[in-house]
């Protein structure tokens, strides 16, 4: 006989027999409980919530193209999804997972067009909520191996965030006070036995308490900028 339980908009299925079902019951809820708490994060809040932002990019021939997108979470065992919607597009789904308020992306990065055969990540994206203060700093590293053609490598992409400020932040959605994140990004790697060493450029991201990010500026005139928050 089967049952379904939901707790915390996850959905964990307990497949027993009639005379388990209490103590599966109480299984079921106390892992999603355990997985939305240890996913607690005030400046990157999994809640069912829509945010949505819009976002400038720039090409190579300073030609600006506007986006409008929506963001959603949704729980998981291990942590959680952000669920993307743009337009007619179909939805696409990133997972991250958690850990102590801590959270991690786990989507392989892009590493100069190459195709990732494996990869293993340590650190996290997001700091807890205890950590977020003027002069904080964590990393994110990416091992990964892969192919290009006939060359094979590997090597390490390190993604270094540092709070640099806590300041006003004025976006469509209103103004926030928002800690400022400056992320780094290298690239070191051996491909062929040659190195591949390089430093991408320095990107900026503004996150505010019980609302996560407001604003991000990257590359030659991309901005993001948060346009409504519906809680």
């Amino acid at each position: 006989m089967a049952f379904i339980f939901s707790h915390m908009k996850s959905q964990y299925f307990c497949y027993m027999d009639y005379f388990r079902l209490t103590s599966a019951a109480f299984a079921c809820i106390a892992v999603g409980y355990a997985a939305a708490q240890d996913c607690a994060n005030s400046f990157n809040p999994v809640q069912d919530w829509t945010w949505t932002y819009r976002t400038q990019n720039t090409d190579k021939k300073g030609q600006v193209q506007a986006t409008t997108w929506q963001r959603q979470t949704q729980s998981t065992a291990a942590g959680f999804d952000t669920i993307v919607l743009s337009g007619k597009q179909q939805p696409s789904k990133s997972p991250y997972r958690c850990t102590q308020g801590a959270h991690t992306s786990l989507t392989v990065p892009s590493v100069a067009g190459a195709q990732i055969t494996k990869a293993s990540v340590t650190g996290f994206s997001i700091a807890a909520p205890a950590n977020w203060r003027v002069g904080y700093e964590w990393n994110n590293v990416w091992n990964v191996e892969g192919r290009k053609g006939l060359l094979r490598g590997a090597g390490d992409f390190t993604l270094h965030y540092r709070i640099v400020d806590l300041e006003k932040v004025k976006v469509p959605a209103g103004e926030f006070e928002a800690f400022k994140v400056e992320l780094t990004m290298t690239l070191k790697m051996k491909a062929g036995g040659v190195p591949l060493n390089q430093a991408l450029p320095t990107s900026y991201a503004w996150y505010a308490k019980d609302v996560g990010l407001v604003k991000q500026i990257w590359g030659r005139g991309n901005l993001t900028e948060l346009m409504s928050l519906k809680k």
